[in-house]
């Protein structure tokens, strides 16, 4: 995956550098030795590489509950520099497209349920304004985090969406 190799998305802060390291770095490799690009979603214009989503599947605790949910876990959401802050001509923001497209993916699988969950660097306003407006809570407990990049915990916050789904009662 020549193209994604050589994504980039980040500016100078150590969470943007972080997703990048992990798409150019941990995506690239691990597709292969998968087999399969399945959970990764490249978006692409004119040929170019506009953005990038990747999920998994997870299972998340849930309180009262016998048994864990099985969610999917939103591992990164991340747009090429030259288009970030990107409208399209119906008005509606290129990050909105690229999460909604990521979900819709997610949720194609059949035994995961309608909950996405993701992390969030606590320092990221942009990135915890969007998933506010695009409907995740965000948990009120942060967690310190392993940082590949930063070679130390950094702090996070969980954030989570409950998915409606045409003929659902989520």
């Amino acid at each position: 995956m020549p193209s994604l190799a050589r994504f980039r998305c980040a500016g100078t802060y150590w969470y943007e550098q972080e997703v990048e390291s992990f798409i150019t770095g941990g995506l690239v490799s691990e597709i292969p030795r998968r087999g399969s690009s399945a959970n990764t979603i490249l978006f692409k214009a004119e040929g170019e590489l506009v953005a990038v989503a990747a999920h998994r599947p997870t299972e998340v605790d849930s309180p009262g509950a016998s048994h864990a949910l099985k969610a999917t876990h939103l591992r990164a959401l991340a747009i090429a520099l030259p288009f970030q802050g990107t409208k399209l001509s119906n008005g509606m923001q290129l990050s909105t497209i690229v999460v909604r497209a990521a979900i819709a993916d997610a949720l194609r699988v059949p035994s995961r349920e309608p909950l996405i969950v993701g992390l969030v660097a606590v320092e990221n306003e942009r990135s915890r304004r969007f998933c506010s407006r695009e409907g995740f809570i965000e948990d009120v407990v942060h967690e310190m985090v392993w940082s590949e990049h930063m070679q130390r915990p950094m702090k996070y916050v969980w954030v989570t969406a409950a998915v409606r789904i045409e003929g659902s009662a989520c």
